[in-house]
């Protein structure tokens, strides 16, 4: 037995060539000319194929399952997070009721914005990947502390969506849930970023940034900044939601990316650049953080991609 609930508004689905269900921009958007739709979505037990026409990231909730396509079976867990490319086919299991966000992008909007955006960020490249015909489809896992920033921000995006004239405050909402996907992915068992980081803390993370390949210990970055080591942990985890040895890897990961991407650096080499000993080590956490292995993240930035350049390279 399957269950889905969904908006009226996805009542509009045609069948494809495969026989799976195509979710076209029309059923999606309607006759809004907004670039993003959002919507709350539930299932339960198994789901039929399905395909949609506009990019879609799907931000899980609640419930357990797995999403099911060509050559891949992907957990569906709270806080996981799943680039879908359009026209891609899918379909999903649920072992218990999945409650789940949805955001549906314009291809062409995705494209417009590319050039603009970061190249060392987590769901940038799998939105670069899904606009460039990749069928593959990119998850990331975003730690069960931060579910309920993910919900408040999902509940935000389908209000705005619903109202006239919001245009521009949802497509600031959908980059401030972009922006928290980015900065908490790969976080699983950590806390959750709670604000910006403030005095000491800042001046901590810019030392740690300006020298990625030193050998840092905690009590060097303390006295960077004149704090004990037991003060500097206690404001980490209350400013960041994470240790400054964390932090510490999560610069030097997002260092390596943007490094991969715009140079034409080995593995090892971009992982050394970045201050990591262990090129192994560098990749365990790189794909723990952009949920692909260095080498899949490099060779996205080293082929054409269809019309896309990069403001950053």
């Amino acid at each position: 037995m399957s269950v889905m609930q969904r908006s009226d508004k996805y009542e509009r689905i045609v069948m494809g060539p495969s026989g799976s269900r195509l979710v076209t921009e029309d059923a999606v958007f309607g006759r809004s000319r907004s670039p993003i739709s959002a919507a709350m979505e539930s299932f339960k037990g198994v789901i039929e194929p399905i395909r949609f026409e506009p990019i879609k990231i799907l931000i899980t909730l609640s419930g357990w399952g797995s999403l099911n396509a060509a050559k891949q079976r992907l957990a569906i867990m709270p806080g996981a997070v799943f680039v879908i490319p359009p026209g891609a086919e899918f379909h999903s299991v649920a072992q218990d009721t999945v409650r789940a966000g949805s955001l549906y992008l314009r291809s062409d909007y995705v494209g417009d914005q590319l050039p603009w955006l970061p190249l060392a960020h987590p769901l940038v490249h799998h939105l670069r990947r899904a606009h460039a015909g990749e069928t593959k489809f990119g998850r990331l896992q975003v730690g069960t502390h931060g579910v309920r920033e993910l919900t408040i921000g999902v509940r935000r995006l389908i209000a705005l969506a619903g109202a006239q004239g919001q245009e521009i405050a949802l497509m600031s909402a959908a980059a401030d849930l972009v922006h928290f996907i980015g900065r908490s992915a790969g976080a699983a068992g950590e806390g959750m970023p709670t604000a910006v980081p403030q005095n000491a803390v800042a001046e901590a993370v810019a030392a740690l940034r300006a020298d990625l390949r030193r050998e840092w210990r905690i009590d060097d970055l303390a006295r960077e900044v004149a704090l004990s080591t037991s003060q500097l942990r206690r404001l980490f985890q209350r400013q960041l939601g994470i240790s400054p040895a964390a932090c510490l890897a999560r610069l030097r990961v997002d260092h390596m990316a943007e490094t991969l991407a715009v140079t034409g650096m080995s593995i090892s080499e971009a992982a050394a650049y970045a201050g990591w000993k262990s090129s192994a080590v560098a990749g365990r956490a790189f794909k723990r953080r952009y949920g692909v292995t260095p080498s899949t993240y490099a060779s996205a930035y080293r082929m054409p991609l269809r019309g896309v350049t990069s403001a950053n390279a």
